[in-house]
């Protein structure tokens, strides 16, 4: 059965938008220059939807991965791109208002495009319309005088010289934030040898890198048992947090259904427990009232959809819970705040985590509700019995239990894993449009269901 698209009066492209092949066919007409015969030469081979970010009504971005077959040089050139989705006669404006700033020319292609058909302003990576020193990330020869200067607590001081580099994008999320890795080889001037180096860089559109550069030092020097990425230094002026390596592999939703998981899952409970038991000074709060609006969110998403009134029906219930359980009351301790399967790296047996971008105060059943959500979320995903998944479940919430000394209450933690279907998998399900998540929406409204009739 053919899932339900997401219709918006104000973004009619975003069907065309979230269809890899007429973008691909789409791209193929704009990207290439036929005066310079580029359109006989260059051949968009594939073309892969990326992330997405849609808020009805107001906002969409869309990124691209491309690849492109020269066929004169016989080569292929792998491509990121990304998409501003414009209302109806917006679009010409944004381009020339973007078209007016630097830009990084890519390898023969346009650092920017107008698509009129579409109503869609294009950027082609590094260049981002926040991200405004993003190509400073890739430009590997400012890199080695700037790594140098500028960041003199990692090995690439002097006397220390920066052989070769190879950049990595990690994960990009348009006009938000970059990851990249880069991996060294390292001289020592004074002996001549060379060793290997790896380092981290995020980048950002604001100084939010600053406060996240702050919670990571608050929490590095209480890591004794939390594994987590040192951090190294913050460039307020280009908006980059330089950090270390933190070894590991990440934790993959094929393990779920393993009997390996539940000791995989020990740690985790482990891990949580020791960020909870942590001390943080200085961050922003998540309180219950940020849930609500959270809720208020999900309502006007999923709107006009067959799961309206469903959804509609759960946040009300939720929410009458809410004030019996006096949520407002709960203890208050640092909290991940993206508390899912891919920030965890396994090391040895031991879990680290990654992405602390979302670190705030707040009660620490949001980030089991979000834990249990998104491991649930996974398992189904690859086919797992959810039913299976229960003991799971109960065996990470006894092991986190045990190393915390305040009380888990269990009817709190049930509405609070209720509450994650809704804000956090519903939510995200529908702002990313991305139909594998949506055709599995009703098993989520199941499990959001059975957790609100046992509180």
């Amino acid at each position: 059965m053919k899932q339900p698209s997401i219709i918006d009066p104000c973004f009619p492209q975003l069907t065309t938008a979230l269809n890899r092949t007429r973008m691909r066919e789409a791209l193929q007409i704009s990207l290439f220059d036929p005066l310079k015969g580029q359109r006989d030469n260059f051949l968009i081979y594939s073309c892969q939807v990326g992330e997405r970010r849609y808020k009805p009504g107001k906002s969409c971005v869309v990124s691209y991965r491309i690849e492109i077959i020269n066929t004169e040089a016989q080569s292929v050139q792998a491509q990121m791109l990304y998409a501003r989705l414009c209302k109806t006669d917006e679009g010409l404006s944004e381009f020339k208002r973007a078209r007016e700033k630097a830009l990084f020319k890519p390898e023969n292609l346009p650092p920017i495009l107008y698509l009129p058909q579409l109503e869609m302003v294009v950027w082609a990576f590094p260049n981002d319309r926040k991200l405004i020193h993003l190509p400073k990330m890739q430009d590997l020869s400012f890199l080695r005088e700037y790594w140098p200067r500028q960041l003199n607590r990692i090995d690439v001081q002097s006397p220390n010289r920066v052989r070769a580099i190879q950049a990595e994008v990690i994960h990009y999320l348009p006009e938000r934030s970059c990851m990249m890795r880069y991996t060294l080889d390292l001289e020592n001037t004074a002996t001549g040898t060379v060793r290997p180096g790896v380092l981290f860089g995020k980048i950002y559109p604001d100084d939010s890198g600053q406060t996240v550069y702050s919670t990571m030092q608050q929490l590095y020097s209480q890591t004794e048992d939390l594994r987590l990425a040192q951090p190294l230094a913050y460039d307020a002026d280009l908006k980059i947090l330089w950090q270390s390596e933190l070894p590991g592999r990440p934790f993959r939703a094929e393990e779920i259904d393993t009997p390996q998981c539940k000791e995989i899952l020990r740690e985790v409970a482990v891990t949580v427990a020791a960020l909870h038991r942590r001390s943080l000074k200085g961050a922003s709060l998540f309180k219950a009232s940020d849930i609500n609006k959270l809720f208020i969110e999900t309502c006007d998403i999923v709107d006009k959809t067959p799961w309206a009134r469903r959804v509609q029906s759960l946040v009300k219930t939720l929410l009458t819970q809410a004030e019996k359980l006096g949520l407002e009351s709960a203890p208050m301790t640092p909290i991940h705040g993206d508390l899912k399967i891919g920030n965890m790296l396994i090391d040895g047996g031991k879990i680290g985590l990654i992405d602390l971008d979302c670190v705030r105060m707040g009660d620490p059943l949001c980030d089991l509700g979000s834990f249990i959500a998104n491991l649930y979320y996974n398992g189904i995903r690859i086919g797992c019995d959810v039913f299976g998944m229960e003991s799971q479940v109960e065996a990470f919430c006894l092991v986190y239990s045990e190393q915390v000394d305040w009380a888990v209450s269990q009817n709190s933690l049930r509405w609070h894993i209720a509450a994650a279907f809704i804000y956090e998998i519903v939510r995200r399900s529908l702002r990313q449009s991305n139909e594998r998540r949506m055709k599995h929406i009703n098993q989520y409204l199941d499990l959001c269901e059975q957790y609100c009739l046992q509180t």
